[in-house]
């Protein structure tokens, strides 16, 4: 089960994606998503520093060659409150800048968990989500939906959770939708989530977290993940590109020690 990880989180749909060379997709790569993009840690309900340092393009530009592009993160904590709203503006900001690639892999959360009148309408607001992203025309790399039950009384209430098949039913659209897409690829998010639960190994192609640590990737409200949980993400989304750029593992700044503290 350890080694088949690294396949599961790159669900990558090659036949639809064309190479291109790094330089040109990492020129002026954007970041557009939640509070795993945005940064949030658990102890400041608003934000603040510890959130901040969170930040996924923090991390990511760690790793990525010193010739990209600085990130652009139009990443907001606070798209629970309105989360098409937020969404498209957000996609508006971002394509206003023509961007290179865009990274989204927390984008799609809110507009299925939350406070929803039925389970219809969760579903009705998930395929909104995605025609919001339609015109979207750089590489996109996306994450698909996890089953973050485990945060109940935590940080979500039971009412703000879809259930296991809702969540399928989501991935299964979205699935379809990246399968129509060139150049989209998907980070699968949903079994993260599950390998760090289960606490099991969750080995990648440049780094690898051994059974019995993946647990502390997340924080305690079982929802948001650790610096360790953003440096493991961060080397998917690298992988990821990777699988549809020219990028080189001797382009990217993999020497540098990435801390497993909390």
């Amino acid at each position: 089960m350890a080694h088949i990880f690294t396949a599961l989180f790159l669900l990558a749909h090659c036949l639809s994606i064309s190479t291109l060379s790094a330089h040109e997709a990492l020129s002026k790569p954007a970041i557009i998503g939640a509070s795993l993009s945005d940064g949030y840690h658990h102890l400041e309900k608003f934000g603040g520093p510890k959130s901040d340092a969170l930040a996924l393009d923090i991390s990511l530009q760690r790793i990525l060659p010193p010739t990209s592009g600085k990130i652009s993160n139009f990443g907001n904590r606070f798209c629970f409150i309105f989360p098409l709203g937020i969404a498209h503006n957000q996609i508006q900001d971002a394509t206003k800048i023509k961007p290179s690639i865009i990274i989204a892999v927390d984008q799609l959360f809110w507009h299925l968990y939350g406070s929803f009148a039925s389970t219809e309408q969760r579903l009705i607001t998930f395929k909104n989500a995605l025609k919001k992203l339609e015109p979207i025309t750089c590489p996109l790399i996306i994450g698909n939906i996890p089953d973050a039950s485990h945060s109940v009384h935590k940080m979500l209430a039971p009412s703000q959770i879809p259930d296991l098949k809702t969540i399928t039913t989501a991935n299964k659209l979205l699935t379809k939708w990246v399968k129509k897409r060139k150049q989209t690829t998907i980070i699968d998010i949903a079994t993260f989530m599950k390998q760090c639960i289960q606490n099991r190994e969750i080995k990648l192609k440049h780094i690898t977290f051994p059974a019995g640590t993946t647990k502390q990737l997340l924080q305690k409200d079982m929802l948001h993940p650790t610096k360790s949980g953003v440096t493991a993400i961060s080397h998917a989304i690298i992988e990821s590109i990777q699988k549809i750029t020219t990028l080189t593992d001797k382009q990217l700044n993999l020497n540098k020690p990435n801390s497993n503290k909390k």
